[in-house]
């Protein structure tokens, strides 16, 4: 009788897993494995919008840097402060180009284009998912200050600032 009872011990011992316990045992690991992707994708999307944040922040720099160019520019050739800079800029928005370094009116959504070598403009390239668009104002009751108004949109999110600028040869 001891010996039945040792070689159904043994049997007993030797089953392995029961059909629960690799079922609990794989439910634990797709639950880590998921949270793990789930953390990535997460992850991902924040990089994503914090690049797109920072390429709005300076693409809006950038038209206020076209803007103060233009007026150092008249600076240098003796024209008035203000030329080429107030104007259509005061009702409409504007586009401002990097590589013309001028302003001009936009002709739809003021949408950017990016060339070959990747510089963001109006004139040339493919279409990206920014849009940058340039208002102007005479500051009231000082004819020496102007304030330039920049909003950038790209997919559902918008960046506006807003800078003033002086003809600082008075």
């Amino acid at each position: 009788m001891n010996m039945v009872q040792e070689k159904s011990n043994k049997r007993l011992s030797e089953q392995g897993f029961t059909l629960i316990e690799t079922m609990v045992s794989l439910f634990i690991i797709l639950t880590v494995v998921s949270a793990g992707f789930f953390a990535i994708r997460v992850g991902l999307q924040s990089t994503f919008a914090a690049r797109d944040q920072v390429t709005a922040f300076f693409l809006a720099q950038e038209a206020v840097e076209i803007v103060k160019n233009i007026r150092d520019s008249n600076s240098v050739t003796e024209t008035v402060w203000n030329e080429g800079i107030i104007g259509d800029c005061e009702t409409r928005d504007c586009a401002a180009d990097a590589t013309s370094g001028a302003l001009s009116v936009c002709s739809g959504d003021c949408v950017l284009l990016r060339d070959t070598n990747g510089l963001f403009g109006h004139q040339s390239g493919a279409r990206t998912r920014f849009s940058r668009s340039v208002r102007i104002q005479q500051v009231p009751n000082n004819a020496s200050e102007l304030r330039i108004d920049v909003v950038v949109r790209y997919g559902t999110r918008t960046l506006e600032i807003s800078e003033q600028i002086f003809d600082w040869r008075i």
